[in-house]
């Protein structure tokens, strides 16, 4: 599986040296990650989208968000973003953090705020996995993607 960066050359558009993601694209744009953290999507990756105070990532029906943290000590983030699908009815999202089910929300395309701390151990990697139920592709014309939840305003605070 290629895993692809979606940092930004202002904050980390090439990964720190002492990083443990590997086969890594870099995918320049504007989403704005903390140093020392690094972030990544597992397999399907189609960039950062949008412009100004609006922009957004698209994720596959289940994909995983890794988010690293560099330093020799834990890092206490808080995650903020807008979890969208591109139609009313609702869909159901699990959220499993290294494996493990902690959140489930509801979501259409009027989308859900979602919140969440996290605390990233020294040198190590979070995954955030979002297993999405009764959720249906996007279909826009002439657009062969697998598009399924959209994280609008995706943004990453260091609370330590």
């Amino acid at each position: 599986n290629k895993i692809i960066h979606i940092g930004s050359d202002k904050y980390i558009g090439s990964l720190n040296v002492n990083s443990n993601i590997e086969n890594v694209e870099v995918v320049l744009g504007n989403l704005e990650v903390p140093t020392p953290l690094n972030i990544a999507i597992k397999d399907k990756n189609y960039g950062i989208e949008g412009k100004d105070t609006l922009k957004w990532i698209w994720l596959d029906a289940n994909d995983t968000l890794l988010i690293e943290n560099t330093e020799n000590m834990p890092i206490k983030i808080r995650l903020i973003t807008n979890i969208k699908t591109g139609y009313e009815a609702v869909s159901d999202i699990d959220i499993y953090y290294d494996g493990k089910l902690q959140d489930r929300l509801k979501t259409n395309v009027f989308g859900n705020i979602f919140t969440k701390e996290i605390i990233i151990s020294p040198k190590s990697i979070k995954n955030i996995t979002f297993i999405s139920k009764n959720i249906k592709k996007i279909l826009a014309k002439d657009d062969p993607r697998d598009l399924y939840l959209k994280l609008e305003n995706f943004k990453i605070e260091i609370l330590n």
